[in-house]
């Protein structure tokens, strides 16, 4: 397999005899241990591991006073270079992320290297006196290879002399092949800014020599590894950009030039890719340092008591306007706070994703932090103004929309990657566009591929999707506004909300930040260790969110309006808000024709007759997807049969008209 050496001393094979190292041992029998059992009772641990899940890594070294981990080789036949460029900046990335294990190299107790030139799955153990372990098994260092649930093999030996034997081979990996992943250890960012944190980078431009790749692999082979590895491909690209190949003797040099080459075609390749795209601001938290950066400046966190009352004082002014809507004014200003709510959240909703992400099926990981809002509604509903207003709550000024035309498979896929934290305005979404949102909203590959771990979150605006997929609801929250303004209304307020949102700062906004990072922290940690002993328990972020809301204006003295209250992620994405507007169809289709329902009490049925209603394509559309699943049958004909106990409460109606033959001779008697 490939692997590094420096030229000035070299790298020497770690089994310079002409056979295989074959340990000769002794089956002394079999028993029944789970991980902590085998682990337990010892002070040190040195492991190989082919590959890592750094959570069990966190679970073990609470075991030891010392540890040390070498992450091998990424292939077991030859490594392309490209193939461990990516392997690296994966390895770098994702142990950068784990707040534990970096508080454990901080003190000195933990140290972690990536390698290049092993395959192998050792775990030495060692404790007081002469009390050793060796295990050798084809399980790598994640949990889902310790827990049972996969084949794997085990076996130990308490021999001291197996652990020295084996010692020798880790110290020899450690000092020759390897690269110390340290406490200031960063995500590889796409500009290359700081590609010299890469571990071969590193030792390039430390030892100021060149590093040679022996083994590189031949045409099938490298056809093969580029083809299944995303990531491999980009480093490929950008070493055959920086004129980096391999010699006829199948040997590749890479020096210091080679890397400022290679910088220089990363930055060119992020410059191509960003004007391509409406670019936004990053707006990034720290859980570490408990800080928050926008637009690369840290923010103060610790705003002024006068700047947050003015935010407050200015926001409530905002939803006041609402007074001059059509319909239920009270209702829209409550759907007002409650996307407040969600935009606030936005940029925790990434990490709380990827940590429910181990405990929770694979289709169910956006449930409770979704990533997306539709709000769905008529002209002038104030949909783009809300979202613009909280923005300038948030960021200081109204954040580039973008055009109905992203909402594509392809072009998406783009946005996912570049926008971080930020909340995002997709404005006016025709029903072309929303056939798409299906493929969008599942497709998390490849957030989960490049390991996202703070993207953005996007609100969707349509006055013409009638009817939302039941596959895509289930993972959105979605809103429907009924208000309007007028068309002189709205032209009147303009000016208004714009001096409006200028008088808007962002201290009310620091201040809930300052307030929720410790709370998000501490969730993600619940979720992460599973704690929670209750199987309804959920995860809820819009619970902390409206709480923080709630506790700010209680601070400064202001009392909250009626309609900003504490939320749960049922206002949010219950079943009756899912439902809301296909329930609403059935109150307007009551109360002004009820004739077209029959009552069938003794069977709990409600039938609504579809051929003598008055409703439109789109929605009848709405009743067949989108009321309560509890609520519904398949429609027969012209007749859509609907629970009669569960919409009646749903929709707050009894339903008392009733289709019995009494029922009927009653009515013929009055002449109806």
């Amino acid at each position: 397999m490939a692997n590094f050496q420096v030229i000035d001393g070299g790298m020497q094979d770690l089994f310079t005899t002409t056979g295989l190292p074959v340990v000769h041992a002794k089956f002394l029998g079999k028993a029944l241990l789970s991980w902590q059992e085998l682990f337990s009772g010892f002070e040190e641990l040195y492991a190989i591991t082919y590959s890592v899940g750094v959570k069990q890594v966190e679970a073990v070294m609470q075991y030891f006073q010392h540890g040390e981990v070498i992450i091998g080789s990424p292939s077991q036949i030859h490594s392309l270079p490209a193939q461990i460029f990516a392997k690296q900046q994966y390895d770098i990335g994702y142990f950068s992320r784990n707040k534990a294990l970096q508080e454990r190299v901080n003190d000195g107790s933990f140290r972690f290297y990536v390698t290049n030139g092993c395959h192998a799955k050792i775990y030495l153990l060692k404790g007081k006196g002469d009390k050793r372990r060796v295990i050798t098994s084809s399980a790598n260092f994640s949990a889902c290879a310790w827990d049972g649930s996969q084949e794997e093999n085990y076996t130990y030996m308490d021999e001291p002399e197996a652990f020295d034997y084996y010692y020798d081979i880790f110290e020899g990996i450690r000092l020759d092949s390897s690269d110390e992943i340290g406490i200031d250890a960063k995500d590889i960012s796409e500009d290359g800014k700081n590609l010299d944190d890469l571990p071969v980078v590193k030792r390039i431009i430390q030892s100021n020599a060149a590093v040679v790749i022996h083994d590189v692999p031949d045409n099938d082979e490298r056809e093969y590894i580029i083809q299944t590895t995303a990531e491999a491909k980009k480093w490929a690209k950008r070493l055959d950009e920086a004129g980096i190949a391999a010699s006829k003797e199948n040997i590749l040099t890479i020096d210091p030039k080679n890397v400022t080459k290679m910088k220089q075609v990363m930055k060119e390749e992020h410059n191509k890719k960003v004007m391509k795209l409406v670019m936004n601001p990053e707006l990034l938290v720290d859980y570490r340092q408990k800080s928050v950066t926008f637009a690369d400046k840290v923010l103060d966190l610790q705003p002024e008591a006068e700047a947050v009352t003015s935010d407050i004082e200015n926001v409530i002014q905002y939803m006041q306007g609402t007074h001059d809507f059509t319909g239920d004014t009270a209702e829209l200003r409550a759907t007002y706070w409650k996307i407040m709510i969600y935009m606030f959240s936005a940029p925790f909703i990434a990490p709380l994703r990827y940590s429910y992400r181990e405990i929770a099926p694979a289709n169910s990981v956006g449930r409770p932090f979704p990533m997306y809002m539709i709000l769905r509604g008529p002209k002038n509903g104030g949909k783009s103004s809300i979202i613009k207003t909280i923005q300038c709550l948030m960021c200081g000024k109204p954040l580039a929309k973008l055009p109905p035309s992203v909402v594509s498979p392809k072009t998406f896929s783009e946005y996912l990657v570049q926008i971080k934290g930020c909340p995002i305005l997709i404005d006016d979404i025709t029903n072309y566009r929303f056939k798409y949102l299906k493929d969008i909203v599942k497709n998390e590959d490849i957030l989960l591929r490049e390991r996202i771990l703070n993207h953005g979150c996007y609100i969707l605006t349509t006055n013409e999707a009638e009817k939302v997929d039941a596959d895509v609801a289930k993972r959105v929250i979605l809103f429907n506004i009924r208000n309007q303004l007028t068309d002189d209304a709205a032209t009147k307020m303009d000016r208004s909300l714009h001096r409006l949102q200028k008088k808007m700062g962002t201290a009310l906004y620091r201040k809930y930040l300052n307030y929720m990072i410790p709370k998000v922290d501490n969730l993600m940690e619940v979720i992460q260790n599973d704690s929670v002993d209750n199987p309804e328990w959920t995860p809820d972020i819009f619970s902390l969110s409206s709480q923080t809301l709630l506790d700010i204006f209680k601070e400064y003295g202001i009392t909250p309006p009626e309609e900003l209250r504490h939320y749960e992620w049922s206002d949010f994405m219950g079943e009756a808000i899912k439902a809301d507007k296909a329930v609403n169809i059935i109150r307007q289709a009551y109360a002004i024709a009820p004739q077209i329902f029959s009552v069938k009490r003794d069977k709990d049925l409600l039938l609504l007759d579809l051929s003598k209603a008055n409703l439109s394509p789109k929605d009848i559309d709405s009743l067949k997807n989108e009321l309560p699943v509890a609520t519904t049958y398949t429609c027969v004909g012209s007749t859509l049969p609907i629970q009669l106990s569960s919409i009646a409460e749903y929709a707050g109606i009894d339903f008392k008209k009733d289709d019995s033959w009494l029922s009927k001779l009653h009515q013929w008697f009055r002449g109806k």
